[in-house]
């Protein structure tokens, strides 16, 4: 990455209890909405994964403020604003988007924040778009999955991760916001002791066994009661939609995390990913809170 901003680098292993920090006193001021102090260490957990994504604003030697632009999340500490730390994350997190020929850089102002949307308007920021959290009630009933005879579904398997990761990327190349992940990244998730290959089913064409061209992704949220769990990606190639394919993947992962005790079983969505959205409420979910996303051209 070439230089950036004066006071910001990139992120350091080091850093983690200092973010960690930031986070916490974000949350405590009532600026995170929706998100749990679990939540926010487990985004934090998964940062040395990609180091060079998540730009660090310092005070000296201490670290302040940060941005991770593909999580568009900016989080500088209450105690250090007003000093121009914001805008140095923002500048320098143009310069990652511009350097990987990103058209934006979005982020998601914190709720609560009543400074937050003033900065980003400020900086030249506007509306873009919205996340919405869907919650599936506990008594409304999913069936299983009914795959076709076309295609199989089986668990995820180790051996399976280049062509995982690739599906991945396939999958979601076309999203309202698109998502690219590399191997090491998803090695690096899937080295945590919390990963569970079973939470991962892929979806293959009966005659291309190894081939997969859908998958689901679960991840529980809590184990303490009452235990919850997140349907955290579903995507199949584009030449495979249209039949059935996600609503059958959604289905297995709602039982996949009903199986294991989770009361509430929530996903999220980019409301101008209409088909999607239409899928989830036809399944029973209901939108319970919305993050705006404010995005400035690079």
């Amino acid at each position: 990455m070439s230089e950036g901003p004066a006071g910001v680098r990139p992120y350091r292993p080091e850093d983690h209890r200092a973010l960690v920090a930031i986070l916490e006193a974000v949350l405590a001021a009532g600026e995170l909405g929706g998100q749990t102090a679990q939540e926010i260490r487990h985004l934090l957990d998964l940062l040395p994964a990609d180091p060079a994504s998540t730009l660090v604003a310092l005070d000296g030697e201490a670290p302040v403020g940060f941005v991770t632009p593909h999580q568009q999340l900016l989080a500088v500490h209450p105690a250090h604003r007003r000093r121009g730390h914001g805008t140095r994350l923002v500048e320098a997190g143009l310069a990652f988007s511009r350097e990987r020929g990103e058209a934006v850089l979005s982020l998601a102002p914190p709720q609560g924040s009543e400074g937050a949307i003033p900065f980003l308007t400020r900086l030249g920021f506007a509306y873009d778009s919205s996340l919405w959290l869907l919650r599936l009630p506990r008594d409304v009933e999913v069936p299983p999955p009914v795959f076709p005879r076309e295609v199989i579904a089986r668990l995820y398997r180790p051996d399976d991760l280049p062509g995982y990761v690739a599906l991945v990327n396939a999958a979601f190349v076309d999203h309202p916001s698109p998502l690219q992940v590399t191997e090491s990244i998803v090695r690096f998730v899937h080295e945590r002791p919390d990963f569970d290959p079973d939470d991962i089913l892929l979806v293959a064409a009966a005659v291309e066994p190894d081939r997969p061209i859908g998958f689901c992704r679960t991840k529980p949220i809590t184990k303490e009661a009452p235990a919850s769990g997140e349907v955290s990606l579903v995507g199949v190639l584009p030449a495979w939609r249209g039949r059935g394919l996600g609503r059958e993947l959604l289905c297995w992962g709602v039982e996949r995390l009903r199986g294991h005790g989770a009361a509430a079983v929530e996903l999220s969505v980019e409301a101008r990913n209409e088909r999607a959205l239409r899928l989830y409420e036809r399944t029973g979910f209901e939108r319970v809170e919305e993050w705006p996303r404010w995005s400035k051209p690079v």
